[in-house]
């Protein structure tokens, strides 16, 4: 399904003047959601699979195979967000977004299971069109029957939170929406959070001052990431930032892991993450901080595969 520009400004509209309600004392509150912020499976994989392999494209394919195939986590008529990191005008080689060869392959498989609509979005840091483009995602997604979506201040809806340290927050309102949301991040060095993964990877669904986030990121990102729940996780590991991240500065700053690490639980993707990238003994700290507040384990059992 469709929806044409004029069908999304209705909609942004009626958010606007139906999301908002008082309480008993008379206090304006968050906007409401439309549907539940988790968007998991009731009987998923309790395991977290990686997959090596010289193709980006084929290695994704094989860890949704591991994982019971796409109709495990989608069915037939559902709406579907992909959400890759896209936030840097930067050609793939750079590393600093999602592998445009990995997002093809997410969004072949949840086609063919039959979803209502797919959208293939992220907030970017730069221009919305410059970066789907550089980074090859839009190319790469040509002939498949997905809604690529520029995301602009005005998608987002806010939201009670309930965190330690975010207590309420804008939040992207395709992801509130949709029935499941595909987590595909890129795994990188990060300069402030010392690794970017699956966690961060849901600072591309949020509005606002983003920067408020790094006054205490890891308990900031655990909060979100208590709130909002992908239902599949798939982190690239093709080529990774190793120095000079988040954005890099060029193929000298990268490395070739060839493999991606999926599962649902978050937590243990991002901890199999932090082990490819030698993180074992320094671990970011807000998977330490996730693991604390029973986010999600750390070492759920790990099924490796090399094609």
């Amino acid at each position: 399904m469709k929806i044409t520009r004029r069908e999304a400004i209705i909609d942004i509209v009626l958010l606007s003047l139906s999301g908002i309600f008082l309480d008993g004392c008379g206090k304006k509150r968050s906007e409401v959601l439309l549907k539940n912020p988790d968007k998991r499976v009731t009987d998923y994989p309790g395991y977290v699979v990686q997959v090596y392999g010289e193709d980006p494209y084929r290695i994704t394919k094989k860890a949704i195979d591991l994982l019971g195939g796409m109709k495990t986590f989608v069915k037939k008529g559902e709406k579907v967000l992909i959400k890759p990191n896209i936030g840097f005008n930067r050609p793939s080689y750079f590393g600093s977004d999602t592998n445009p060869m990995v997002v093809k392959a997410v969004a072949e498989e949840v086609l063919k299971v039959g979803p209502s609509q797919v959208i293939v979005a992220d907030y970017t840091l730069y221009n919305p069109k410059s970066c789907y483009k550089r980074s090859g995602i839009y190319d790469a997604l040509k002939g498949l029957d997905v809604e690529v979506k520029y995301v602009s201040q005005f998608d987002f809806v806010k939201v009670d939170i309930g965190g330690k340290f975010i207590k309420e927050w804008e939040i992207y309102r395709y992801f509130l929406d949709v029935d499941r949301v595909i987590n595909v991040p890129v795994l990188k060095q990060h300069s402030l959070a010392g690794l970017s993964m699956a966690m961060k990877n849901l600072m591309g669904v949020i509005g606002g001052k983003r920067s408020y986030f790094h006054r205490d990121l890891s308990n900031a990102l655990v909060d979100l990431n208590s709130f909002l729940h992908p239902t599949l996780n798939i982190l690239d590991c093709y080529r990774v930032i190793v120095k000079n991240g988040p954005q890099g500065g060029g193929i000298k700053d990268t490395v070739l892991k060839k493999s991606v690490i999926a599962g649902v639980d978050v937590l243990s993707v991002d901890f199999y993450g932090a082990l490819l990238m030698g993180y074992g003994g320094n671990l970011p700290g807000y998977v330490i901080e996730g693991k604390r507040r029973n986010l999600g384990e750390l070492d759920r059992e790990l099924k490796t595969v090399e094609i």
